[in-house]
């Protein structure tokens, strides 16, 4: 004999009164759950939006698309006249006359390395000595996923104000050095 027992006892009532509880925190966990996914579609179009207006104004490093200049910062750059003095007087202590900057993309060494070259230009004291330490300033981007052969035909271009077009790395650093002496 089979009986369906129905308790109605306090026990009963404590854990039906729990269960709503539970019921009524999953629901609103579903909608917790149900607006973070429409914050964050919100958040990807409007992402995606801004991409697709400033598209044409960014530039990816990794692919070179940056744009390459010789011109020298405008107006003042200020809290980098020890690093600038540091630099120029690494430069004209070796005998490679090369100095690395390095650092993350956006952070300022282009325009540092221009600082640096514009301050030794300007004063009257380092005119003379520049012409005979430092005859050819040089700007060369690279990239992340940079071509040696690329590079030095943007080298060799700067040095003889003439479009490299040779295949051969050999030859390029053959001529390079001769437009360096």
């Amino acid at each position: 004999m089979e009986s369906n027992c129905i308790m109605m006892g306090p026990l009963y009532i404590l854990l039906k009164k729990n269960m709503k509880k539970v019921e009524k925190l999953i629901d609103e966990a579903q909608e917790i759950f149900t607006l973070k996914n429409k914050v964050q579609e919100t958040i990807g179009q409007a992402n995606q939006q801004r991409r697709n207006k400033l598209g044409t104004l960014t530039a990816d490093v990794s692919t070179g698309d940056r744009q390459k200049t010789t011109a020298y910062p405008v107006g003042k750059i200020t809290g980098r006249d020890n690093i600038c003095q540091d630099i120029r007087t690494m430069l004209h202590a070796s005998k490679s006359d090369v100095v690395g900057i390095y650092g993350i993309a956006g952070s300022g060494k282009t325009t540092l390395a221009q600082y640096v070259c514009n301050a030794m230009k300007e004063e009257e004291g380092e005119k003379e000595e520049r012409k005979h330490h430092f005859h050819l300033f040089m700007w060369i981007h690279v990239t992340q996923k940079f071509s040696v052969h690329a590079i030095f035909s943007e080298m060799l271009e700067a040095a003889s104000g003439k479009k490299a077009e040779y295949a051969s790395l050999d030859v390029m650093q053959k001529k390079l050095e001769h437009e360096l002496s």
